[in-house]
């Protein structure tokens, strides 16, 4: 039986799912399982097999790497635009990096084989993954270069905006903890850069929740790696073409 409207419109929440035309989707939606995605949950765990994909539709996936020395760092930070788990299209066994659920929200899981195969057989599906998984690298270039080279504060200021856009609130839940793998940096360095932006009105931090106060303050204190982010996705043509047949 063919999805329902109601269906594809809770599928299309997802971008890449979003600009696939209707007989594509029709191929795609009858292997797709929607789960939640609960906070500090991992979906993608280096230490075990690679068995599923997931096109996110709500919440916030971290990507981290975790070293030797038990430090662990965020290398970008992805939502509704995003595929996790796309290294089983190379059919790799397992992924370099754990994804970890930092704003709660939705998904549709695929099983990697099946998606192998649609990857193969659907031409637009593949042009959304691939551009999807070029903005996912260039996000992870920018943010390598932005903690060598800027300061906490900035970068900090830098990662709320990204969080902000993907959650769509000024209303966070971030630990001392998951700031501290977010930024590369101690906890005492996310206290002291908190208390900055706190000071001068920009955000309000207590109790591992975060308010944004002044959306265009916190802009004007981070680097210019958030602008030159955005600026660089919003000229990659990815229109949802769900009026295709």
């Amino acid at each position: 039986m063919l999805p329902s409207t109601a269906n594809f419109a809770a599928m299309r929440r997802n971008l890449i799912l979003a600009y696939l035309p209707d007989r594509e989707l029709k191929s795609v939606c009858p292997y797709l399982e929607e789960v939640e995605l609960e906070f500090g949950s991992i979906i993608v765990n280096p230490e075990q097999a690679l068995t599923h994909a997931f096109f996110i539709t709500s919440g916030v996936a971290s990507l981290i790497v975790n070293l030797a020395d038990g430090a662990s760092v965020e290398v970008a930070s992805v939502g509704r635009e995003s595929l996790v788990g796309a290294g089983g299209l190379l059919r790799l066994p397992r992924e370099l990096h754990t994804t970890l659920i930092q704003a709660q929200g939705a998904a549709y899981r695929i099983d990697i084989t099946r998606l192998q195969k649609l990857f193969t057989d659907c031409r637009f599906l593949r042009e959304a993954i691939l551009r999807n998984l070029y903005v996912q690298t260039s996000q992870m270039a920018q943010t390598a270069a932005c903690n060598r080279v800027h300061e906490v504060e900035q970068r900090m200021a830098r990662w709320l905006l990204t969080l902000q856009d993907l959650v769509g609130g000024d209303k966070l839940i971030l630990t001392h903890e998951f700031l501290a793998i977010m930024l590369g940096t101690r906890r005492t360095t996310v206290t002291l850069a908190a208390g900055l932006l706190q000071k001068d009105g920009i955000i309000e931090y207590k109790r591992g929740k975060v308010h944004i106060l002044d959306r265009k303050k916190l802009e004007d204190a981070c680097c210019e790696c958030y602008h030159d982010l955005r600026e660089f996705v919003s000229t990659i043509p990815f229109q949802p073409n769900g009026n295709k047949n």
